[in-house]
């Protein structure tokens, strides 16, 4: 390269002055290609003094001035090129993207639009004008553009993802799709990969939400070392497996304006190998308002919770809880709510009566929220017919759900990243809960005091399609001064779902 730019430089034509320079400029070349830009910038700058008519010594001098962040003495510098030569392109190219880089996205919009009334297939003039046309929300101008820029091998994989972007942003979910898959068939590697499977995964919940209906159906697989039922006290000592089902629903019936409303339904089974006595199962509806005002959401929530122990009536509980959830800053979200529960015990009169909680949630979103750190705060309060069953309790639950693809590709692993699930997350969770029993206990004959400490990791992901797997552990302590429900619980699961 540097032999033919010499070759130009002295061809006929050219001054005598500007000839006898010559190994000024190839010094210069040669700086500037061994990366020792200032060294590089003062001999351009030599040979320009001495020949202002080099046209290839000010556009180089502007790319010397790019690398070391002089970017308005670039400008300046190609600005010059094109002041000796208007039609040299590499000038207007480079200076486009100085321009670009600053912002100032008209003045570079102007100067790619010089170079596509030369060449209207220059790829990295459709390119950079798609942008701008991107990022003044002119996405369907952006569209043509990125098509162009598709056809140069170059930057195929980034133009088709910028294509999917404003194919999504336009709503047009099912071209978004193919640009993304486009990508993915073009590279297997890099943020690009990443991104263009996260956004997949977007695509396909976001085509679910614009539905009035959600079915998701889960089977699956759990082991304890020591089966319990903490609404009983039931505390086995025993371990067992069991097969584990569920079913859940929900439809949407009202979206009027700011109102929404929708209907849920909820079916879950676990079925032991050994203990068919802890087999339970659970039915669960609800109702939910919601409101949209203008800084904040507020809703009202009704569910019936219906369970069986063993095949028997077991528990059955209303709750209706109000709440309202804000933005306090666009990475967090502020969950304040309260329940009022009524719980029936078929069996077990004594425990019958009514709870009130009041609680609050709070996130903080990071890598564009798919990852989080959450912490939620509870007390809860209540009467029982057995006045050995009043309590009162506090509840503390942090968690952290980390994207692995994003987590990887930070950690400089990008090339394993590409090859996880776009939805692949690790979650981590600890809850502590304190029960404070407010009257005395009969067997003790003083009053009970419960403490639970649980910690829980599960690492889940779409494996194919809507078909999603994840493996969980969790490890629970309960100490308390009534021997009974002393235990420690270690449970393994494996669990599919499939969303339809």
């Amino acid at each position: 390269m540097i032999s033919v730019l010499y070759v130009a430089f002295i061809a006929p034509g050219n001054s005598v002055a500007w000839a006898q320079q010559a190994p000024v400029f190839r010094q210069a070349m040669d700086a500037f290609q061994a990366g020792r830009d200032q060294a590089a910038i003062r001999l351009f700058t030599e040979a320009i003094s001495s020949a202002p008519e080099n046209v290839e010594a000010h556009y180089f001098l502007g790319l010397a001035y790019q690398r070391v962040g002089a970017d308005r003495k670039a400008i300046v510098a190609f600005r010059a090129a094109l002041k000796l030569d208007p039609e040299y392109y590499k000038a207007d190219e480079s200076l486009g993207l100085v321009l670009y880089r600053l912002k100032e996205y008209r003045a570079a919009e102007r100067r790619f639009r010089k170079i596509l009334r030369r060449n209207k297939s220059d790829a990295t003039a459709n390119f950079f004008i798609g942008l701008i046309r991107q990022v003044e929300k002119d996405h369907r101008g952006a569209v043509p553009y990125f098509r162009r820029a598709t056809a140069n091998p170059s930057l195929a994989a980034t133009a088709w993802f910028n294509l999917g972007l404003a194919y999504y942003n336009l709503g047009r979910l099912d071209a978004a799709g193919k640009s993304f898959e486009t990508v993915l068939s073009l590279i297997n590697k890099g943020e690009l990969v990443t991104g263009a499977r996260q956004y997949i995964g977007l695509i396909a919940g976001k085509g679910r939400r614009d539905r009035r209906w959600n079915v998701e159906a889960e089977v699956g697989r759990e082991r304890s070392n020591n089966v319990s039922r903490s609404e009983n006290d039931q505390v086995t000592g025993e371990s067992d497996q069991a097969w584990v089902f569920g079913l859940s629903g929900d439809y949407r019936f009202l979206k009027s304006g700011k109102w929404t409303g929708t209907a849920g339904y909820t079916l879950s089974q676990s079925i032991y190998d050994i203990n068919s006595a802890q087999n339970f199962q659970s039915h669960t509806g609800t109702l939910s308002f919601s409101y949209d005002f203008a800084d904040f959401d507020a809703g009202l929530d009704y569910s019936f919770n219906h369970n069986t122990l063993d095949e028997k009536k077991f528990l059955r509980i209303h709750t209706v809880s109000p709440k309202i959830s804000f933005f306090p800053r666009p990475a967090l979200y502020t969950t304040l709510g309260y329940d009022f529960l009524i719980k029936d015990f078929f069996g077990d009169p004594d425990r019958d009566g009514f709870t009130h909680r009041v609680g609050a949630s709070q996130f903080a979103f990071f890598a564009e929220s798919k990852g989080y750190v959450m912490l939620a705060l509870q007390h809860e309060w209540g009467n029982a017919n057995a006045p050995q069953f009043d309590l009162r309790s506090i509840y503390i639950n942090p968690v952290l759900q980390l994207p692995l693809a994003w987590a990887m590709t930070r950690a400089g692993w990008s090339g394993l990243a590409g090859l996880m699930p776009a939805d692949a997350k690790a979650r981590l969770g600890y809850s502590f809960q304190r029960k404070d029993y407010t009257k005395e206990t009969v067997t003790i004959r003083e009053e009970r005091l419960d403490k639970t400490a649980r910690v829980s990791a599960a690492l889940s992901g779409k494996i194919i399609g809507d078909l999603s797997a994840e493996i969980s552990f969790s490890h629970s302590d309960t100490a308390s001064n009534l021997d009974s429900v002393v235990s420690t619980e270690n449970v393994w699961g494996l669990n599919f779902s499939y969303e339809f």
